[in-house]
C-alpha cells in the first residue's frame, strides 16, 4: 500500500510542477513553489526527484515513450507516411498541450543530454525513427536515399529547425496544421527525391 501511495504523490508532485512550468517558466519556478502547488514539505520532493532538472527528464522520457510506440506498433505494411504523420503531429500536439515555454526548455536542457548520454537516446527523435525507418526499408515500403539512422537525422534536424524558427514567432503557432502542412510535406519529399 505505501508503494501505491508513494507512486500517486510523486505523480501529483510531478503534475504540480509540469504545470508551474507551463504557466510561469522553468527558470523561474522554484523546487519551493513546487513544493507549495502540491501541498508537500520541501524534503519530500527529494525521495522522488532529485532536482529541478529530474522533472524535465522525466517529462521528456514519457513523451519519448509515446512517440516509440506509434512507430513501434505501425504494422510493416502500413503506410509509412501515414505513420510518420501520425509521430509528428503527436509531437505537435505536445507543443500545442504542453506549450512553447516548457518545450524550449526541456529543448534547451537535454539537447545536448540525448546527443552525450545513450542512456536516453533510446527516447530521442532519432533513436525512435532510426528502426521504423530500417523497418521500412527491410520490408520495402518506404524507399529514400539515406540509410535509416541518416533519414532518422535528416528528418529531426527539419523538425528541430522548424521548432527553432516558431519558437521565435511571436504570434500564437497552431503546431498541428503547421506540422501537417509545411513540415510534412517538405520532409517527406526530401527524403523521397532521389531514392
Amino acid at each position: 500500500m505505501e508503494h501505491k501511495y508513494s507512486a500517486e504523490r510523486k505523480q501529483h508532485i510531478f503534475n504540480a510542477a509540469i504545470q508551474l512550468f507551463k504557466e510561469k517558466g522553468y527558470d523561474s519556478t522554484t523546487i519551493r513553489d513546487i513544493c507549495e502547488a502540491a501541498n508537500v514539505p520541501v524534503g519530500s520532493i527529494y525521495h522522488h526527484f532529485k532536482n529541478k532538472e529530474s522533472f524535465l527528464l522525466e517529462h521528456a522520457i514519457t513523451i519519448g515513450t509515446k512517440g516509440h510506440q506509434i512507430l513501434d506498433d505501425a504494422p510493416a505494411d502500413a503506410d509509412p507516411v501515414e505513420t510518420l504523420s501520425s509521430y509528428y503531429i503527436y509531437k505537435a500536439s505536445i507543443l500545442q498541450e504542453t506549450g512553447c515555454i516548457l518545450c524550449q526548455s526541456i529543448n534547451e536542457k537535454f539537447n545536448s543530454l540525448w546527443m552525450t548520454n545513450h542512456k536516453y537516446n533510446e527516447y530521442s527523435g532519432v533513436g525512435c525513427l532510426t528502426p521504423y525507418l530500417q523497418k521500412c526499408l527491410d520490408a520495402g515500403t518506404f524507399a529514400f536515399k539515406y540509410t535509416a539512422e541518416d533519414a532518422a537525422w535528416t528528418m529531426q534536424a527539419f523538425f528541430q529547425g522548424c521548432l527553432a524558427y516558431w519558437f521565435q514567432i511571436e504570434d500564437e503557432i497552431d503546431f498541428i496544421t503547421i506540422t501537417k502542412e509545411r513540415f510534412l510535406p517538405i520532409v517527406i519529399d526530401n527524403l523521397t527525391r532521389f531514392a
